[in-house]
């Protein structure tokens, strides 16, 4: 697949610049043996900032570290026990034929997103049932859709600075299973409006299916986006996008209307939403509101402008929602990174002093990183309460996954069972 326009077209980097690109990422797969999680990801992420390093082994490096980070946490007690992974967990272990996947993700996850539950299924199929098995892959599986996604947007030797910067930004790497699968969803609609924008619309309405059966909810917010196609590239005409948007509510009301009359849980859960601003939401939203309207003024890629002034809408349109705000603004933080590698690419050029901007924000990142590790609310590494997650290094990780595999992991207590 053609990249879009990316922010970086320089000359191919200098035979001493490649080999200091080589030796960093050899040193960088050494520190991770020896190193603290705590303190490795943040100079893998420094590293990535200022020499846009491209490193399969790398990636595949931070992919495991991560995942296996985030599938050790214990389940059902963050959020006042509205942690949702137990439903998706009952569903996944209940699943007993081909045929019993969709009703059983619907009584227990309480959704019809049958790619996801068909997913499920093959992990399934795959582990004989394990469950650290099953949490792992759709994680890693979630972060490699986002390196594919950050690689088209802003080109592989940015790819891994974007990956970090979204896992360490808030508290991506312990959300809720819904937001996970939300992860694994949403790089496939952003690749599916780049290639709608780009005269390949049979190729994007496929991914945007793929998409939709992963993560129905997130892939309704892009339907207008869609349906604006080749237009994503010219200037945004608001007449045209509201005409969209209406086609989009009435389908939604007729559809709900025959969902309510059926009795459907996913409309009566949808009625029974407290509405609602919460100033709390402001300030996840602040940071890509500012980031994205400095990208709109200083670069020139009509169609990265378009795709961030649609969400920061989208995500304007959350705070009525309330606690269900994160659904809403989740597209622009997976935007974030990109946003930054943009932003100073366009200021480079005329300010020496952008070429910090990067840096900058890896600092950012990591202090929410860090408070959200120290504070520990999903109890990371739960199996041994001696670890402390932000201590464990490289080796010692490599060490668990392979308990892990071979004992498996007891994630809820059976407190919740439909």
């Amino acid at each position: 697949m053609k990249d879009l326009a990316l922010p970086y077209e320089g000359n191919v980097p200098s035979l001493t610049l490649q080999k200091t690109q080589l030796l960093s990422v050899l040193l960088l797969l050494l520190a991770y043996v020896v190193l603290p999680l705590f303190a490795w990801v943040p100079l893998v992420a420094l590293v990535a900032a200022v020499m846009r390093v491209q490193s399969k082994a790398l990636a595949v490096l931070v992919v495991f570290a991560f995942a296996m980070l985030i599938a050790s946490r214990h389940l059902g007690y963050l959020y006042g026990k509205s942690d949702d992974l137990p439903s998706y967990l009952l569903a996944y272990e209940a699943y007993s034929s081909f045929l019993s996947v969709l009703p059983l993700t619907v009584l227990y996850a309480k959704n019809g997103d049958v790619g996801f539950a068909y997913l499920s299924y093959a992990i399934q199929g795959l582990t004989d049932t394990h469950l650290f098995l099953y949490f792992f892959s759709i994680v890693a599986l979630s972060l490699w859709a986002y390196l594919r996604f950050a690689k088209a947007y802003a080109g592989a030797h940015w790819a891994l600075f974007c990956l970090l910067c979204y896992l360490m930004f808030f508290k991506t790497f312990q959300i809720q299973w819904m937001i996970i699968r939300s992860c694994l969803a949403l790089p496939i609609l952003l690749l599916s409006l780049h290639y709608v924008a780009h005269e390949q619309r049979k190729k994007g309405i496929l991914l945007y299916l793929v998409g939709f059966s992963l993560h129905g909810a997130t892939a309704i917010l892009f339907f207008p986006a869609l349906l604006y196609g080749r237009a994503l590239k010219e200037p945004l005409d608001f007449t045209r996008l509201a005409k969209y948007a209406g086609y989009l509510l009435i389908a939604g009301l007729v559809v709900g209307g025959v969902l309510m009359a059926l009795g459907s849980y996913v409309i009566a859960k949808v009625m029974s939403q407290d509405l609602g601003f919460n100033a709390e939401n402001a300030v996840v939203y602040i940071v890509p509101l500012v980031l994205g309207v400095l990208v709109m003024l200083q670069c020139e890629n009509r169609f990265l402008k378009n795709v961030i002034l649609y969400f920061l809408l989208i995500g304007a349109f959350g705070f009525v929602f309330g606690k269900n705000f994160y659904r809403f603004v989740h597209p622009l933080l997976f935007l974030l990174p990109i946003m930054v590698v943009y932003l100073s690419e366009a200021l480079i050029k005329r300010h020496r002093l952008a070429h910090l901007i990067r840096p900058a924000y890896v600092v950012l990142c990591y202090l929410s990183f860090t408070y959200v590790m120290q504070l520990d609310e999903p109890n990371f590494y739960y199996k041994d309460p001696l670890i402390v997650p932000e201590n464990v290094t490289g080796a010692e990780q490599v060490q668990l996954f392979d308990q892990y595999v071979e004992e498996d992991v007891i994630y809820y207590k059976g407190w919740r069972t439909r």
